[in-house]
């Protein structure tokens, strides 16, 4: 009959489906279930060299970075000598700079006394009297009397004293000290009525020193200008001030059984602390 011919042509065809199905799973899990090929010999022998440089390497870089160590723990090393060395430069050149500050003859930081008087009103000066200063400008260790004609030092040494002053008439003046007259500070006036005085003087702790009116036959007068915009400007300056101590101060006192560097020694005393015996070459005498 053709239906049951039918029925089995397609009984069959599944039948064969099936088996071909089951044959391809076979041959898949045979293909996953082989054994990996096993390495052919030059590559083995390219991979141990490979480990083999690779292990040169590594030694090599450790090598490297022990040397680098090495160097940068003696760079680190000299660092800290120059420092220590450095350090006991600044202590010692520390210790000499205190040392010298202490010695006051030896005005290590500049002069210390110094000032500057001035006048700008006019004043009619009597002969032998003494010019009035009414005003001031950086002083120090230097002083003014309350009558405003005496100058009072406070520091013995060498002054420079510059004088400007001008006059309605001819005249001679000169500078007095303790109420003398420097002789070598006279001088008369020039054909504008002018006085201009440079002097180098020795002065003394507490010696005083004016501008005095000296043997002229008649009174003198400041002369006040009125040229410029300014109405008042200054018809009498005198400027001083301390360049050096006196010369028998300049040495430094001497130490028995000592060398001169032993004053710059750090375990010495300083210079200017000297013993009961000696005379203490740095100090002023009272007035």
């Amino acid at each position: 009959m053709p239906g049951s011919r039918r029925h089995k042509s397609d009984h069959k065809h599944r039948h064969s489906s099936s088996s071909s199905d089951e044959s391809y799973i076979c041959s898949t899990e045979h293909k996953k279930q082989e054994p990996p090929k096993p390495e052919s010999k030059p590559e083995k022998k390219e991979l141990e060299h490979l480990e083999h440089k690779i292990n040169e390497n590594t030694k090599k870089d450790k090598k490297m970075e022990k040397k680098v160590e090495n160097q940068i723990k003696t760079l680190y090393q000299r660092i800290k000598q120059n420092e220590k060395k450095d350090n006991e430069f600044k202590l010692k050149y520390e210790t000499i700079v205190k040392r010298l500050r202490k010695e006051k003859c030896l005005m290590v930081n500049g002069s210390d006394a110094y000032a500057t008087f001035y006048s700008k009103c006019e004043q009619t000066i009597v002969p032998s009297g003494s010019a009035k200063f009414e005003k001031h400008k950086n002083v120090l260790n230097i002083d003014l009397s309350h009558c405003k004609t005496n100058i009072k030092i406070e520091r013995s040494g060498v002054y420079v004293i510059n004088l400007t002053a001008q006059f309605n008439q001819p005249a001679q003046v000169a500078l007095f000290v303790n109420g003398n007259p420097e002789l070598s500070t006279v001088t008369s006036t020039t054909s504008l009525n002018t006085i201009v005085i440079n002097q180098l003087l020795q002065l003394k702790r507490c010696d005083e020193i004016s501008f005095n009116n000296y043997l002229s036959s008649e009174p003198i007068t400041t002369y006040v200008p009125n040229i410029g915009l300014i109405p008042d400007s200054k018809n009498l300056v005198l400027t001083l001030w301390r360049i050096a101590p006196t010369p028998d101060k300049c040495c430094l006192p001497p130490k028995p059984n000592k060398e001169a560097w032993c004053y710059f020694s750090p375990c010495s005393d300083s210079s200017s602390e000297t013993s009961s015996d000696s005379t203490d070459y740095t100090s002023d005498s009272k007035c």
